[in-house]
Parts: structure tokens; C-alpha cells; sequence
């Protein structure tokens, strides 16, 4: 067990391990067990959760974690949405591409992170669909962003027939119907969700990009350094942080590798054809 430290001397938390087995067939026995380790190292100051293998645990045990611990457990979402923007202008600039001609997917369950990425997105992208499971919330979405932005948006349940359409796909949902190995030649996925079993289920890597985090430079943020961070680290650590810097990611997580913008450009998005 150690202790994490501002620039400034302040503690932010603890760092430490928790030993799991997740080889046990009794899934409730292990959130129950990681739970009890939790209790063991908890302050009443603290607030917040990041968990190195949080892909061990479904949305539900997630939740209940959550609710035992009196923590909230920090996923990445957030930071990676809001960062979204900042890459997708990056990989325009550099490819030459015009964005605003290619049709964008985003699978999600209608929040609010997703109607706030779209009306960021308004000015670079001009072809949107929305799918989720929830008809109501991706109505409302829809309707929300027409008022904000006079962005139209495409909203369907059904959409294996048009995939090949999409250059763009951002999935934020664990798991879904659609089609994994349907995507278009060249295209670039974004999988942000937390057990990245939409991303497992693509077995035709070799067309598609998939990137499934943003790693972002310690050295930006305000920490101390330690034996516990290394040089890059993951949108789920960057979470604590984003809501007050504004910080483009370093590096991408891509089939275990990171690579830098230039590297997953030219190694990656280039080799694989136009998006």
C-alpha cells in the first residue's frame, strides 16, 4: 500500500493491490471478496475508484461495488467523449480527410455524454446515426441536438444492412446486436466500452482499426511522481483529472500496442485504406 501525492505535497489516494482469482467459476464470490478488500484500505475522504482489471466485472457488479463501497468507480467514458473530438480533428488534419463526408455510428444507450459528443462533433461531421436500446432517450437526443446544432440525426434499431456505410464507429455498449465483422475497408473504432467484448467479437482485424483507450502523458497532470504511474496511463486514471485540464491523448491502445498519432496514422489508419 502506498500513498499518491500532488505536485503540491497533497494526497490524492491510495494505490495497492487486491489479490483476486478470476479463475473462480463463483463470480459472486469474487465481487464479494473484492469488496471486503476494498473495506480494508477505504478512508472516509475517498470518493472515487480506479481499478486496473475492471473488465473482470460485468455493468451489474460493477454497480453493486459501487454501492457496497460508497464509491464511484471510474470508467474512462467521460475522458475518453470528451477528448473524442480533439483526436477525430487530429486525424483530419494529418490524413487530409474531410470528415463532414464521411458517416459516423455511435452505439450507445442515449446519455447525456452522447448528445454532448455529437453537438462538440456538429462542425466536423454532417452524417450521424444513433442506435441503442432505448427508442425513448435516443428520440430525445435526436431532438436535442437538432434544436442546439440543426444536425440531423439518424436513428435506427437495425442497421446491418448499411454498415459498410460507416467510416466512424464509436460503441459505448457492452454488448449488441449489430454485426461485428460487417464494417467497411479502412474504417476506425472506437470501442469504449468496459469489457471491450465488442471489440473481441471483430475477428477481421486486418480491415478496421479498432482503438480502445486514450493514454494520456503523466507529466501533464498534477501528481507526483511514483513507482505506481508509468509514462502514459489510461483514460480511467485521466478521469480524476479531466473536468478541469484539457489534455490531447499521447498515445492509443490498439490490439494491446500504443501508438502515438503519427505511428497509428501511418501504421494503421493509411495501411488499411481510406476511411
Amino acid at each position: 500500500m502506498d500513498i499518491l501525492y500532488d505536485i503540491n505535497g497533497k494526497t490524492i489516494g491510495k494505490v495497492g493491490g487486491i489479490l483476486l482469482n478470476s479463475n473462480v467459476e463463483d463470480s459472486k464470490r469474487l465481487v464479494e471478496t473484492f469488496i471486503y478488500g476494498i473495506e480494508k484500505i477505504k478512508e472516509d475522504h475517498m470518493d472515487y475508484l480506479i481499478m486496473e482489471e475492471l473488465p473482470l466485472f460485468n455493468r451489474s457488479e460493477i454497480e453493486l461495488i459501487e454501492y457496497s463501497t460508497n464509491l464511484k468507480i471510474l470508467d474512462g467514458q467521460p475522458a475518453l467523449m470528451t477528448t473524442l473530438p480533439l483526436v477525430l480533428k487530429d486525424i483530419q488534419r494529418i490524413t487530409k480527410e474531410d470528415l463532414r463526408k464521411k458517416e459516423v455510428l455511435i452505439i450507445g444507450n442515449g446519455d447525456k455524454l452522447i448528445e454532448e459528443l455529437i453537438c462538440t462533433l456538429h462542425k466536423e461531421i454532417s452524417f450521424v446515426t444513433l442506435v441503442g436500446d432505448d427508442e425513448v432517450a435516443i428520440e430525445n437526443i435526436s431532438q436535442s441536438v437538432f434544436k442546439r446544432t440543426g444536425l440531423s440525426i439518424f436513428c435506427s434499431r437495425n442497421i446491418d444492412k448499411i454498415l459498410t456505410n460507416y467510416s466512424i464507429i464509436v460503441n459505448l455498449k457492452e454488448e449488441n446486436p449489430i454485426n461485428v465483422n460487417k464494417f467497411r475497408r479502412g474504417a476506425i473504432i472506437f470501442d469504449f466500452s468496459t469489457r471491450k467484448g465488442f471489440s473481441r467479437n471483430i475477428k477481421n482485424r486486418r480491415s478496421s482499426v479498432v482503438i480502445e483507450d486514450f493514454m494520456f502523458a503523466s507529466r501533464d497532470l498534477n501528481i507526483m511522481d511514483n513507482q505506481w504511474t508509468n509514462e502514459l496511463i489510461s483514460s480511467k486514471f485521466y478521469e480524476l483529472f479531466y473536468d478541469h485540464m484539457d489534455i490531447k491523448p499521447k498515445g492509443f491502445l490498439v490490439n494491446d500496442n500504443i501508438y502515438a498519432m503519427e505511428d497509428l496514422i501511418d501504421k494503421e489508419i493509411r495501411k488499411k485504406g481510406e476511411l
